[in-house]
């Protein structure tokens, strides 16, 4: 089963959901492009809350309290500093909520800056797509070949 979590990072946070268990990728009929589309619209904590309790209703009716749909996680992103100790899922689609540019290191170290807005996947703590411009679909990274 392939995992996934929406993550956001604000000004002084990074906030996780807990992991969805199947279908998480973003080819094929995973769920990648619905997640893409949800984390357009979040703009805030209450937006994520809302579009993950959406998302889980939709497809996976796991059940929830009545509680925040996430946890605090480590910041600054750093894929590097021991992956599966504090990430775990296969697909992890993040989202800067920050007024500023922030840095997401990879599980080999190397550095990538996500504007205010932007949507980045990482897959097993490799960078694996960029939104695009029409916040849709994703822009494949080439270096991304193993």
């Amino acid at each position: 089963m392939t995992r996934g979590k929406f993550v956001v990072i604000t000004e002084d946070k990074v906030l996780s959901t807990f992991e969805f268990n199947g279908d998480m990728y973003y080819d094929g009929a995973g769920h990648g492009p619905e997640v893409i589309e949800r984390l357009g619209r979040v703009n805030n904590k209450d937006d994520l809350n809302k579009e993950v309790r959406e998302f889980n209703k939709n497809n996976f009716e796991y059940e929830m309290d009545d509680g925040d749909t996430f946890f605090e996680c480590q910041n600054p992103i750093d894929f590097s500093d021991d992956y599966f100790e504090y990430w775990f899922s296969d697909y992890l689609y993040i989202k800067n909520l920050a007024s500023t540019e922030k840095v997401i290191k990879d599980r080999d170290g190397k550095e990538y800056t996500i504007l205010p807005s932007q949507i980045f996947v990482f897959d097993f703590g490799h960078l694996y797509g960029i939104v695009a411009d029409d916040g849709k679909t994703l822009e494949y990274v080439e270096d991304n070949e193993d």
